[in-house]
């Protein structure tokens, strides 16, 4: 799955083919009687890998995260798009590490982040990299993700990286860079 040539990252066209994925997969899946265990594995072995490749460059909208985990959560219960079965733990629990009684399962958003993220690290930890000189040419680079200015003519993916680094992560990652 390709990422769109100028296509913006929060239209439906970027985010349809992977939920055609997805529903493609459940469906399969749905005929064959799989214990709760074969489910968990699909949807982290499976499901969850399907969206990495977009998800390490664009911060996906709420609406097809809240999407996707409708798809996971009404595959791990049972259900499917006519017929729902009550989910008897939150789904926040379901995402928890199995150590603290969860079942492992990445939390979409969650995941996107630390895959934006990476990025964000791998520019404060390595400014010489080809890609980090253009940026720095292009955006300004460490220095003004650090600041946050909003400039004119910004692409979309250093606009979400910004976003990523000042309101949920800055703490963080300072932290972490010292």
């Amino acid at each position: 799955m390709g990422i769109p040539i100028g296509a913006k990252p929060s239209s439906n066209m970027v985010w349809e083919t992977l939920i055609s994925k997805y529903e493609s997969k459940l469906s399969k899946w749905a005929q064959k009687n799989i214990s709760m265990a074969g489910k968990v594995t699909l949807i982290n072995s499976v499901l969850n890998a399907l969206p990495i490749y977009l998800l390490s460059f664009f911060k996906i909208p709420q609406k097809v995260a809240h999407r996707l985990v409708t798809l996971q959560r009404n595959f791990l219960w049972g259900g499917d798009k006519d017929y729902k079965k009550i989910p008897w733990v939150k789904w926040e629990t379901i995402c928890l590490p199995k150590e603290e009684g969860g079942l492992g399962i990445k939390e979409i958003s969650k995941f996107n982040e630390a895959l934006l993220g990476k990025w964000i690290w791998d520019l404060a930890s390595d400014q010489q990299q080809l890609w980090a000189r253009i940026i720095k040419s292009k955006y300004g680079g460490w220095e003004e993700l650090q600041l946050g200015r909003d400039r004119r003519g910004c692409s979309h993916w250093w606009k979400d990286l910004r976003k990523i680094y000042h309101n949920s992560g800055q703490s963080l990652f300072q932290q972490n860079l010292v």
